[in-house]
C-alpha cells in the first residue's frame, strides 16, 4: 500500500510541471509598449508574439513609453 501512495503522490506532484506555461517578459521602450499604434493590446509586438507562440506561453508586455534602454538616457529602463 505504501508503494501505491508513493506512485500516486509522484504522479500528482508532476502535474503542475506538465501544465505550467513558459513565461516571456518583453522589456523595452515605446516600441515594445506599442505607443502610437491603434489597438495596442492586439498589435504591439508582445501581443503578436503571444499570438504566434500560442497557449503554452505567457507573454507579458513591460514596455515603458518614453523610456530608453540606454543607462544614461532621460528615462532609463532599470534592469535588476
Amino acid at each position: 500500500m505504501n508503494t501505491l501512495k508513493i506512485i500516486v503522490l509522484t504522479i500528482l506532484s508532476t502535474v503542475p510541471l506538465l501544465t505550467a506555461k513558459t513565461k516571456i517578459a518583453c522589456v523595452g521602450d515605446s516600441i515594445t509598449f506599442g505607443s502610437g499604434i491603434p489597438n495596442r493590446e492586439k498589435l504591439s509586438y508582445p501581443a503578436q508574439l503571444s499570438a504566434l507562440l500560442g497557449d503554452d506561453y505567457e507573454v507579458r508586455n513591460f514596455g515603458v513609453s518614453g523610456a530608453t534602454m540606454l543607462e544614461n538616457g532621460d528615462k532609463p529602463t532599470v534592469m535588476p
